[in-house]
């Protein structure tokens, strides 16, 4: 996907579980331990292709972390960090941190004053 307009309104069509999960990510610089990720926001199932054709996680995703997963918004990978030793992270790929930064951790909303009582 190379068209920030349907990137954008990806993002705006997410669940609010799924928004504060990315938001966490985007706040962590991008990447968080995998062990500590599936604990807040739940795992992605792993399935075959069968299985997967059959119960369609990326129409009936069973958490946030799967909301994420099959819309391509985050991966998972061995990284080295400070430790030599390295660790399963939870990512959110460069194309997309780049742009989530760029505007901040949430998209621009439209915000609209409460109605006074003689305009309700």
């Amino acid at each position: 996907m190379c068209d920030e307009a349907l990137f954008w309104e990806m993002i705006e069509s997410l669940p609010p579980e799924a928004r504060e999960a990315l938001d966490e990510l985007v706040g962590r610089g991008g990447r968080m331990p995998r062990a500590a990720f599936s604990r807040r926001y739940g795992d992605v199932r792993p399935m075959g292709a069968a299985k997967r054709e059959r119960e369609r996680p990326d129409l009936n995703p069973a958490s946030p972390a799967e909301v994420l997963w099959y819309r391509a918004l985050i991966g998972q990978a061995f990284l080295t960090a400070s430790s030599a030793e390295p660790q399963e992270y939870v990512y959110i790929p460069d194309e997309w941190l780049r742009w989530l930064q760029h505007e901040g951790t949430t998209s621009p909303t439209l915000m609209l004053p409460p109605a006074s009582p003689t305009e309700a």
